[in-house]
């Protein structure tokens, strides 16, 4: 199998990877604990409470708390947001090389390559 062929197959897979991750949520999951002062002046730790964290925007962090009964739920959308970050990354690579091997094999358009007739 010639490297080409190989690269078009590794495109492919990746495609059809990224087509099953069907939902997916930005941010990642952190605990947060809360000081709590008594009226007697203790100040005591409450926690640890889940939230989601993610970058708005504008550049600004939000929060979101999460109930614990939707941790699972929230665990899973995240972590397919970074296998779809990872297999997109991947997906460039693939796409580069693919474009390398076009340029360097002289299959691709004599346009694509800056040469007009």
């Amino acid at each position: 199998m010639d490297e080409m062929t190989t690269l078009e197959r590794k495109r492919q897979k990746l495609l059809s990877n990224i087509a099953k991750i069907d939902s997916m949520r930005k941010g990642s999951l952190c605990e947060q604990y809360v000081n709590v002062k008594h009226k007697d002046g203790q100040t005591v730790k409450k926690g640890p409470y889940r939230i989601l964290t993610l970058t708005g925007e504008n550049g600004k962090t939000k929060t979101k708390s999460i109930p614990l009964e939707d941790i699972p739920f929230f665990e899973a959308e995240v972590s397919k947001h970074k296998e779809y970050r990872k297999l997109t990354e991947e997906y460039a690579q693939v796409c580069e090389q693919i474009s390398a091997v076009r340029y360097s094999d002289g299959t691709c358009d004599p346009e694509e390559r800056g040469k007009k007739n």
